[in-house]
């Protein structure tokens, strides 16, 4: 299994499986955490001059890509299994980064969306795009409407 396939599994067990599940683990998880670690270290530096320079085909971005997914896929993981980070990441967010800041939307509530321009095209295909409005009274979900079996498995 690839490290990015990993960490993508990593991700979703805070989605599938029970906390018991995941914490037994702890120490196959705190060895995984330190080598995304150890591998993001190493690249630091390197990473950090050229990340606007290097396209993601060469096999330099795709490393620091990895180790990126490694890091993203472990702090999901972190938050998953301590609930107290995530109030901490809210108390940070709420008193120091957004402390001073005051939001101011840049649309007013009485703008309207400009629909005229669009009309002919929305008279074109509308009656096409009706087909895949969701019919609650045939249907039990959206996927069911559109003929997909979910969830899927693929072996």
């Amino acid at each position: 299994m690839t490290r990015i396939a990993l960490c993508g599994v990593i991700s979703l067990l805070g989605f599938v499986l029970p906390a018991p599940a995941y914490t037994r683990e702890s120490n196959a998880l705190d060895a995984l955490r330190r080598e995304a670690i150890a591998e993001v270290d190493a690249q630091q530096t390197l990473t950090q001059q050229m990340v606007d320079s290097i396209a993601m085909a060469t096999p330099i971005a795709h490393k620091g890509s990895t180790a990126g997914a490694k890091v993203q896929a472990l702090t999901e993981l972190d938050f998953l299994l301590e609930a107290a980070l995530v109030e901490q990441a809210w108390d940070y967010f709420t008193n120091v980064q957004t402390e001073e800041i005051k939001y101011e939307p840049l649309i007013a509530p009485l703008d309207r969306p400009a629909i005229e321009v669009d009309r002919e095209k929305m008279e074109k295909f509308l009656p096409e795009l009706r087909t895949f409005y969701f019919d609650p009274t045939k249907y039990d979900t959206y996927l069911e409407q559109l003929g997909i079996a979910y969830p899927t498995v693929r072996k």
